[in-house]
């Protein structure tokens, strides 16, 4: 049981580390958040190839590949939803509004894997929406959610999606971790060709004004495919509910680098680090961390 626990935190901790990459990267060169989502569609097929090349990899009838190759379609749809997001708030803030995966993987693993949930559990569900709430709230006179809570909202739905059907391929269609992260990077590469029309404009503008961003990006994208492996494996051993529930500490470790890094280098990200912000932000993540922990139980 140990091992899929301690995978998830450490997929998280490699997440937390790349959320700070990417909203650095995000603000000071993209404008477009389709751009990196284009890096993450070609970075999916890197990966493809990767994996193919060093583990072994089955290749099913196509209606049983076609579950793990949608799911990575799925996770672009997320990937793209939460780079837009990034844009328009900081990183403490949009994180946590992953909260809500639970919920959304709840729903679907109780209709697709038969994943039935206590009361208790339903509570942690509950406190764990609470809690993306307080942390998206922002005071202006009168009650409004941040400005990426709806946008999170469509990556969220779209997580639960491609995680079940992960899990699905894993124990329903019995896929070995390995083939069904191939044909998930090959779902990810899949919508290249949308996201690269709708960048195409600024995208090699990017590249000409500031050729040094393809340094950042060949950073940043190993770092979350390395976090994506990780919970695959995870997945392959542990129920994708409680690994999806885990998973929200991820917004512990982004709070602490961001604040650290803002501290140490303001000029890379900025955060909002006054005593009335960090209550906020610590209350909600409370919230949230109770949650998990109801749910895990």
């Amino acid at each position: 049981m140990m091992n899929w626990i301690l995978l998830t935190l450490f997929a998280v901790m490699i997440w937390a580390v790349g959320n700070i990459v990417e909203k650095f990267v995000l603000t000071k060169y993209f404008k477009n958040p389709a751009i990196p989502t284009f890096f993450s569609c070609l970075f999916g097929l890197i990966a493809a190839l990767i994996t193919y090349t060093f583990a072994h990899v089955a290749f099913p009838a196509l209606e049983v590949a076609f579950v793990p190759f949608i799911a990575g379609v799925m996770f672009m749809v997320l990937v793209y939803s939460y780079f837009k997001a990034l844009y328009m708030e900081e990183v403490s803030r949009v994180i946590p509004l992953f909260a809500l995966v639970p919920l959304f993987v709840s729903i679907l693993a109780a209709i697709f894997l038969n994943e039935i949930f206590s009361i208790i559990k339903y509570a942690g569900v509950a406190f764990l929406i609470a809690g993306a709430f307080v942390i998206s709230y922002e005071k202006k006179g009168v009650f409004k959610l941040s400005k990426a809570f709806w946008t999170m909202i469509i990556a969220d739905i779209f997580f639960a999606a491609s995680i079940v059907l992960v899990k699905y391929s894993l124990d329903t269609l019995s896929m070995t971790s390995n083939t069904t992260f191939f044909w998930f990077a090959l779902g990810n590469f899949a919508l290249i060709p949308i996201f690269f029309f709708m960048s195409k404009k600024s995208l090699f503008k990017v590249i000409k004004k500031s050729p040094k961003v393809l340094l950042y990006v060949c950073f940043s994208e190993p770092i979350a495919i390395t976090g994506r492996y990780v919970l695959f494996t995870a997945a392959s051993l542990g129920p994708i509910t409680l690994i999806s529930a885990l998973g929200q500490t991820q917004m512990f470790f982004v709070l602490l680098f961001a604040i650290a890094v803002t501290m140490l280098w303001p000029k890379i990200i900025k955060e909002k680090i006054n005593k009335k912000e960090i209550i906020e932000k610590l209350i909600g993540i409370t919230l949230v961390f109770i949650g998990s922990v109801l749910v895990i139980i």
